[in-house]
Formats: C-alpha cells, structure tokens, sequence
C-alpha cells in the first residue's frame, strides 16, 4: 500500500513537473514571438532571427511561422518563405486554422517573384481549383496572361473577379485593357469608364479612357476627361492638342482655333503631327470665314510639303478668296447672297457666253443638297421660249459624273434646251467625257472666279 502511494506521488509530481516545463516552454516560445513582432517594426531581420528560434524550439509553431512567412516576403527572401509555405501547407491537413488557399497563393506570388512563371501559375491554378472566385488567384492568372498577350484568356480571369467585386479596380483596369486588344472596344470604354470615376486620381488610365472617347466618338466624354488631363502638366500638351481636334469635330471652331493656337506654339509638334495641326487649323479658320488666316496656315503647309494632302489647290482656292469677295461669299455667304451672286452670273453668262437674248425671268431656285442651287430661267423673245437650268455647287472638292448624269436626266424629263452645271471647285474626267456631245456646260474654279472677277468690276463702277 505504502508503494502504491509512493508511485501515484512520483507519478503527480512528474505530470505537475511536464505542466510546469510546458508552461515555461510556451511563455519562453511566446515572448520570442512578442519579441520578434517588437523588433519586426525596426529590424525585419533581426525579428526573423527570433522566429527562427521560436520555431527551434518547436517547429510545430504555428503563430511563429505565420509572423515569419510575411516577413521573409517582405525581405525578397522568397525561397526560405516558399520553404516555411510549403510546412504551412503540410500543416494546414490536420489544422483547420491555417488557411491552405491563402498558402497557395503566396507560394505562387513568391515563384512569381523569382520569375518562375511556370510554377507561380500552377499554384495560383491549385488555389482557384479550391476557390474559383478568389481575387488573388484570379488576378495572378489574368496578370501571367496578359504578359502572354492571350487577352482572351486573361479576360475570364478579370471577369471572375467581378461577378463577386462589381467595383474591384484592379480587375477593372485589366479588363479593359483585355477588351482593348481583342476589338471590343465598347465594351473596353464601360469598363475604363467606371474604372475611373471610381480611380479619377489614375491619370495615365484617364488618358486611355479619353482616347477610347474619340475613337468611339463619345466626344463629350472625351473632352470632360481632356479639361481634367488638361491641369496637369505631364498631359496638358497631349491634351491641348485632343481637345482642339474634338472641338473641331463638335464644329466649336474658335475653341478649336484657341487650342490648335496653343498647341502650335509650344512647339512640341514635330513632322506630319505639325503639319497636321497647321492644316486644321486652317480649316477651321476657313470654316469661321478668317481666309486670311486660312490661307497662312495652308501656307506654312506648302512650305514644308507642297504634297500634303489637297494644299495647293486650297492655296489657290483662298488666294482667290482674298482677292475677289464675291468668289468669297459664293462659297461662305448667306443663302441671300448667293443667291443675288447666281442671279448676276447667269445674267453674264447668258450675254456673254450664249446666243441666246430676250427677257430673262428666273422660274424657280430650288436648293438641292448641300447648299447646291439650281436655278431654271426662262429666256422669251417674239420668236422663241428657252428654258435653261444652272446649278450652281459650293463645294471645293471633285464633282463626279453621278451629279451630271442627275442633271442631265432632269433636262430630258422637262425637255430643256440646255443645262449650265457651276462649282467652285472642279469635275472628275468622267464628268467631263459624260458631257461630250450633251447640252451640259461645266464651269470649274478658275472660270468661275475669272467671272466673278469681271462682275465685281462691274459692281465697282456702278457703285
């Protein structure tokens, strides 16, 4: 009996004695981890060094292997956390507590860093087979694919990420730049739209957005996003120069002339983008009726590219502008005026280039399309009634044979004697073969303004 007792007191005192010993392992075990977080905040490797110890004493140390995976991260010493990580993911089996996702994950970010591509997708891979809607996961997935430029793939990894975070940013950046590259443009500007109003402090994604707006046409964004760019000095210039191209475009032509003005003389425009301002410009001034203007800016064209685009000939077309003011209000003038100005050409022109004489009466102006007048005049005398039609276009550029073959179908539906077809610019050489041997006369550019010249003589004497 004595023995019995003797034992079960040996017995109590080791069990208090394994208690007490375990105890003071634990405190010694969690005041080096106390200690390494302390020093984490001065010296990140002196705290790992703790750790280190911590896990010494028991490698089974969770919480010290949970403070030093982060801390081997943070000091680019990948391959000892992908160690600590590969334990932790062993572990996380038989501990619940230990997030096995969240292991994968770091695992595939630190390969990554070590740009082993291969492996960091393969476990980015593991932890979306286990959650296929982590952000992280997805987002390291969509990241290795853009760098492959398979946006198509790397698109339904950004779209995972949104069906659970509608306003997740990074996802929004990316899938708009996916949407980009595989011709859903669209759809790319949605995205980089809401992208920005929830990140308007990302001004090179702005920048993008902006560009998007004016190659789908949605000016209006485009030139709310340009003023904001605008404030900023990295893009003022770019953005000066865009917004004096959508003002064009939104026909805000002295908003577009004050912009292209800036942009000009800041003088970071090189090359065809100068020339290309330079032509602008002029065509805005054109279209505000500042020809002198106009015709400086298509001169400093000419002077480095006399083949740029159409330059010579609106060169000529503004010099003629500037000298004579009826050819001016001819292209640019109230609906009066041109009127008045066809009145005093047909008159000429019957007198001067026709045999036919009697009383003139003006039946009908009737306006065609853009501006086009077409005026049929009746010529009366004792023995005869003829019926002339002119048309009279304003535009600058290259009249085809379509027009012609118009014309002509209304002089033998309302059988006319002839039919006088006038433009300030001129007529393509299938026009021109279509009226051979046909009652069509043409007028181009040069005889148009070598009449108005002639008539603007007139109106001068008689004034």
């Amino acid at each position: 009996m004595e023995v019995l007792i003797v034992f079960l007191a040996a017995v109590v005192v080791i069990v208090i004695a394994i208690m007490f010993f375990r105890s003071m392992f634990k405190k010694k075990t969690k005041k080096t981890i106390e200690k390494a977080i302390n020093k984490a905040s001065i010296d990140k490797f002196a705290a790992i060094g703790e750790l280190k110890k911590a896990l010494k004493l028991n490698s089974n140390n969770f919480q010290a292997r949970d403070k030093l995976i982060p801390l081997l991260i943070e000091t680019q010493s990948y391959l000892p956390a992908i160690k600590e990580l590969f334990i932790q993911l062993e572990s996380a089996k038989i501990n619940r507590s230990i997030n096995e996702v969240k292991c994968l994950i770091n695992i595939a970010k630190c390969y990554e860093a070590l740009e082993n591509t291969a492996d960091a997708e393969k476990y980015y891979k593991m932890a979306r087979n286990i959650d296929t809607f982590n952000v992280e996961a997805n987002l390291g997935l969509g990241m290795i694919e853009i760098r492959n430029k398979s946006y198509a793939k790397a698109y339904s990894f950004f779209n995972s990420i949104l069906k659970t975070e509608p306003n997740n940013t990074e996802a929004l950046k990316y899938i708009s730049i996916c949407c980009q590259n595989v011709n859903k443009t669209s759809e790319a500007f949605a995205y980089i739209r809401k992208y920005c109003k929830l990140k308007p402090e990302d001004l090179e994604m702005l920048m993008f957005y902006a560009n998007l707006g004016i190659q789908l046409n949605y000016l209006d964004d485009a030139e709310e996003a340009f003023l904001i760019l605008q404030k900023d000095n990295k893009y003022f210039n770019e953005a000066t120069l865009y917004l004096a191209e959508i003002y064009k475009r939104k026909k805000k032509y002295d908003d577009a002339i004050k912009n292209y003005d800036i942009a000009i003389k800041l003088g970071f425009l090189k090359d065809n983008a100068l020339l290309d301002a330079y032509y602008s410009m002029a065509e805005c001034c054109a279209t505000t009726n500042k020809n002198e203007d106009a015709l400086e800016y298509f001169s400093r064209v000419y002077n480095v590219n006399p083949d740029y685009k159409s330059v010579k000939d609106k060169i000529e077309l503004y010099k003629m502008m500037t000298k004579n003011n009826l050819f001016e209000q001819y292209l640019t003038g109230n609906q009066n005026d041109f009127i008045q100005i066809t009145k005093m050409f047909i008159k000429y022109y019957l007198s001067k280039f026709t045999t036919l004489r009697g009383s003139q009466n003006f039946v009908e102006f009737k306006i065609v399309q853009d501006g086009t007048i077409e005026v049929k005049v009746e010529i009366s005398n004792t023995s005869s009634l003829d019926v002339v039609i002119f048309t009279f276009i304003r535009s600058t550029g290259v009249t085809g044979d379509l027009t012609i073959r118009g014309l002509y179908n209304r002089i033998k539906e309302h059988k006319l004697n002839r039919a006088v077809c006038v433009t300030a610019g001129v007529f393509s050489d299938t026009a021109k073969q279509f009226v051979e041997s046909r009652i069509i006369e043409l007028v181009e550019k040069e005889r148009l303004n070598d009449i108005l010249n002639k008539l603007k003589v007139i109106s001068d004497k008689k004034k």
